[in-house]
């Protein structure tokens, strides 16, 4: 079964595809299978290609290997109050401080 997280773009995002700030759903062949919606005031930003979507493998692992996706307050200019999701392409996930996974 093929799966993959899709952004939503049912609100007002100013940032182009990389903002999934509305939120994202996770679909399948058969259909979606949730929707997500970060809370109020954090901004979501998406580090992999093609930016729209990322696609999951049959054991749940990422396909897009130096993934990241950034969540920050709304307006900071402040990479330190930032924490970046990353994902490698042996689907390990690791969470760090800031808005780099180097």
């Amino acid at each position: 079964v093929s799966a993959w997280l899709e952004r939503l773009t049912d609100c007002n995002t100013s940032l182009g595809t990389t903002d999934w700030s509305c939120g994202w759903r996770l679909r399948t062949d058969a259909g979606v299978m949730q929707e997500t919606r970060p809370a109020s005031g954090v901004q979501v930003l998406v580090n992999f290609n093609p930016p729209q979507s990322l696609q999951i493998d049959n054991q749940g692992d990422p396909v897009s290997g130096g993934a990241s996706v950034v969540f920050r307050a709304q307006g900071a200019k402040l990479s330190q109050l930032s924490q970046s999701l990353c994902l490698n392409v042996a689907g390990r996930l690791r969470w760090v401080s800031g808005e780099s996974c180097s």
